[in-house]
């Protein structure tokens, strides 16, 4: 049976870096690819995980300041189990407005049940009485060529075309493609409805790793690093207008 736990490791009070081994406590069994954390107190940590093997989006609250942090909820507060495989959850703010979002992929090899997902905190979260996230799908039809392990999208990274520019403006969002070989520009074409375009950045032939986006050349366009996997190359491209959108 595939499985995750969440575990905790002290760092030892002195030489962490030559210790034989940090104390580990084992937490709570579930979240096992991608968590993030969000600190709510003095004593306290949400912990949200995308739950790859049991197919759920839960979040955990964590006692710390202890001599032995503990998992409040063993069981955890489910999100959404509606979506299969969960690859990856980051917490977000995609309008630039200080509201901030859960960004979620999961991870499939159908082409017309994987997708991007945004969801919407409650307006009260987290000491109100409603639980319930928004959820929006931004993004689907990320088509595979199949075959065992294969699925797509890959992960999600915001970036902004013109560091300069675009300051104000919603970030765009890249998705490595993953599996489904090409990676892709999500572009927000309505706030109020979550809605974006999808566009090719560029199609590799092959597995299409994370991206990485930044302006390395000081023109104040951004440069956008893609990995292939296959082949043990990174391509880079520039959104400089003078040259090409992508190239």
């Amino acid at each position: 049976e595939n499985k995750g736990s969440l575990v905790w490791l002290k760092q030892p009070k002195t030489n962490p870096t030559k210790s034989e081994s940090w104390i580990r406590t084992e937490l709570v069994d579930g979240p096992d690819i991608i968590i993030t954390t969000q600190i709510l107190n003095e004593t306290t940590i949400i912990v949200y995980a995308a739950q790859f093997f049991t197919s759920a989006l839960k979040y955990y609250y964590l006692r710390i300041g202890t001599d032995s942090p503990y998992i409040i909820n063993k069981d955890g507060i489910t999100i959404d189990d509606s979506i299969g495989a969960v690859e990856d959850v980051q917490i977000v703010d995609l309008f630039k407005n200080g509201k901030q979002q859960l960004l979620v992929n999961n991870h499939l090899a159908d082409g017309s049940k994987n997708g991007v997902f945004v969801y919407e905190f409650p307006e009260d979260f987290p000491y109100g009485t409603s639980q319930t996230f928004v959820k929006h799908q931004i993004a689907t039809g990320f088509n595979t060529t199949g075959g065992v392990g294969v699925g797509a999208p890959g992960f999600c990274t915001l970036f902004d075309l013109n560091v300069k520019e675009d300051v104000q403006k919603p970030y765009k969002i890249g998705v490595a493609g993953d599996g489904n070989f090409i990676t892709w520009e999500l572009t927000l074409t309505n706030q109020q409805t979550f809605s974006y375009s999808k566009d090719v950045i560029q199609s590799i032939g092959g597995t299409a790793g994370i991206m990485a986006f930044a302006d390395v050349d000081g023109d104040g366009y951004t440069e956008v690093f893609i990995p292939f996997y296959e082949d043990g190359i990174i391509y880079v491209y520039t959104a400089n207008p003078d040259t090409s959108k992508y190239h």
